[in-house]
């Protein structure tokens, strides 16, 4: 709020001439004082934020009450200057100058505190939260944020959101599980210009499909399949990954061996993408119905039918296995033409759109799939350490963590602020 005088006289019904006499020799001495009282108040608040980066980290009591106690400092010189700056002028004037005065440092914390509890409220909203577990997650969304993640604290608590809604990570974990997969999540988001909600989701089926043992795999594999495909590529790959997971693992195909598969189906652009993670849809199908193309398919790879099928219905190594061994049975055929049939068979019309000369190429990927990622544990926090290696980063670190202070001791001077300002104002209504 912000009130001229000549508005004050509209909003509260001031009388004129109780106070227009002193406003002359007011301004002067109000100018003065008021640069002393808001220096003060700004040398406790500097004081405070100079403890941040320890504060931030541990969460130290000893670190907070510091800041508290010069916060109070500043609030308590500005008060005293306040207090003679009122003494020396009428009381009507004087109620009107203190409330004014007050209500900048009061309105902008409160402001701060109100911002970041609405973002908790925001998130306990969207998952039913109750107030514990609201609390808990707000809490880690202003640790993350204020370690430089993030372009504001509701961007951060929408991260958050997401890898709760997700299934990633839940409310009972730790704080340092929740918030190690909320920084993969904006990392991965804005190394790539990815929306958050599309890179947590497909984290989060990586990991309800198998593909992935936890959520921090789920990235890891994100981020290794991602620095490998070209850049407008990256979303069909994320699609596909939606898309596909299930049928990878019915067929045993593991998460690091399904994403290099679509990253070296990728050489062919989308529609290599499409036609590999169709195909093996197709699989699944057909590699168990027993009709009369399939059991002729599995003959010609010198393969038996029912003992295929069987293999395959089990899924896991058991259908690995089983699709190790067609794999070796059709590149063992040496008629290309009855090859490129069998395998048509087997893995549907998306194959048809290949040549003969095509067919050994799908295969022999299948084969080899798993080894052109490299090391794919911990990529997600490589990639999130070389991310924050900069010195704009770090700063905006160090800023954020004073704004964490300022939340800590938001709350007395948010209680000084209803305290001190507001029965003035109602003062002024009442009188």
């Amino acid at each position: 709020m912000s009130l001229q005088v000549g508005e004050l006289q509209v909003a509260f019904g001031l009388d004129d001439s109780k106070y227009q006499a002193g406003v002359k020799a007011w301004k002067g001495q109000a100018d003065q004082d008021g640069r002393q009282a808001g220096k003060a108040l700004a040398q406790g608040v500097e004081q405070g934020v100079d403890q941040a980066g320890q504060a931030a980290k541990s969460g130290g009591k000893a670190a907070g009450e510091q800041f508290e106690t010069q916060t109070e400092a500043g609030a308590s010189g500005l008060s005293g200057k306040m207090e003679g700056l009122m003494d020396s002028l009428g009381p009507t004037l004087t109620a009107a100058a203190g409330a004014l005065g007050l209500a900048v440092g009061g309105a902008f914390v409160a402001s701060m505190v109100m911002d970041a509890e609405a973002a908790s409220d925001k998130m306990a909203a969207q998952l039913g939260l109750d107030e514990s577990s609201a609390k808990m997650a707000g809490e880690s969304a202003g640790r993350v944020y204020a370690e430089g993640y993030g372009d504001s604290l509701d961007a951060v608590s929408e991260a958050t959101a997401a890898v709760l809604s997700t299934g990633l990570a839940s409310i009972d974990d730790t704080a340092e599980h929740l918030e190690g997969l909320t920084k993969n999540a904006l990392d991965y988001a804005q190394a790539f210009d990815i929306d958050i909600n599309k890179a947590v989701n497909s984290a989060g089926i990586l990991m309800k499909s198998g593909l992935a043992k936890d959520g921090k795999e789920a990235f890891d594999l994100l981020v290794a399949a991602s620095q490998k495909v070209p850049a407008q590529l990256r979303e069909d790959v994320l699609d596909a990954t939606d898309e596909y997971s299930q049928f990878f693992a019915t067929l045993g195909i593991s998460g690091t061996e399904a994403m290099d598969l679509l990253v070296k189906a990728s050489e062919k652009g989308m529609y290599g993408i499409d036609k590999t993670g169709d195909a093996l849809k197709e699989l699944t199908i057909r590699s168990t119905d027993m009709s009369t193309t399939s059991v002729e398919a599995y003959r010609a790879a010198g393969l038996n039918a029912e003992e295929m099928a069987r293999r395959f219905s089990q899924g896991g190594d058991s259908a690995r296995g089983a699709l190790d061994d067609l794999i070796g049975g059709l590149l063992g055929m040496e008629d290309p033409v009855k090859r490129s049939n069998a395998a048509i068979a087997l893995f549907g019309t998306p194959l048809e759109d290949l040549n003969a000369q095509e067919v050994p190429t799908f295969l022999e990927g299948l084969r080899s799939m798993g080894g052109g990622l490299g090391k794919v544990t911990g990529k997600a926090d490589k990639m999130g350490a070389t991310l924050g290696d900069n010195l704009q980063k770090k700063l905006e670190a160090v800023k954020r963590r004073g704004f964490d202070l300022l939340l800590r001791g938001g709350e007395q001077l948010a209680e000084f602020f209803n305290d001190r300002v507001v029965p003035v104002f109602d003062w002024f209504v009442d009188n």
